[in-house]
């Protein structure tokens, strides 16, 4: 089952811009796959929550329990009303995991996508911002590295209200 939750923005952003941040966990890729440098990869990154800020509209998160491709398929009806998808990440991560083709944190991408993907997500105009050195203080949220234990531990609001921080931030980092 589906949750999703709108928020308001309270900073003004360019219409048809998204801004995106998402939350996963690994999971086994069922019979391995083979990377193109022959390597097996065993566990790839699921998506469990996407948040997404939109000029004009708020802030929406939507996170699964269960459904994987749901929430991709969700995601991508909103994404795809916008001219541009905004955000933030050390080697494309959020993208190429939307793609369906992240892989490892240091190897290549895989050139075809192995796992669910976001529909239409090829087709979408990504841009990767460039890493500032602010971030703001957030007393009591969790570390991103510590998404995937707490959602695993059923701390699910813990994740999603980070989730909400960190598309609200992203969204109110860069100028208009």
């Amino acid at each position: 089952m589906i949750s999703v939750r709108m928020f308001p923005l309270t900073r003004r952003m360019p219409l048809r811009v998204a801004r995106l941040d998402i939350e996963t966990r690994k999971v086994p890729v069922m019979g391995g796959y083979r990377m193109a440098n022959g390597e097996v990869l065993r566990n790839r990154w699921s998506v469990i929550a996407i948040g997404i800020a939109v000029g004009g509209k708020g802030v929406m998160i939507w996170s699964s329990c269960d459904d994987e491709v749901e929430i991709l398929y969700e995601a991508a009806e909103w994404l795809l009303t916008v001219k541009e998808i905004q955000y933030y990440a050390t080697r494309q991560f959020d993208e190429m995991v939307l793609k369906g083709r992240f892989t490892n944190a240091r190897r290549a991408h895989a050139a075809e996508p192995f796992y669910p993907v976001m529909p239409k997500a090829d087709i979408l105009n990504w841009t990767q911002l460039p890493r500032l050195d602010y971030r703001a203080e957030r007393p009591g949220d969790l570390l991103s590295k510590d998404v995937p234990a707490a959602w695993q531990r059923g701390e699910r609001e813990k994740v999603l209200s980070h989730l909400k921080l960190d598309v609200v931030e992203l969204s109110e980092m860069w100028e208009v």
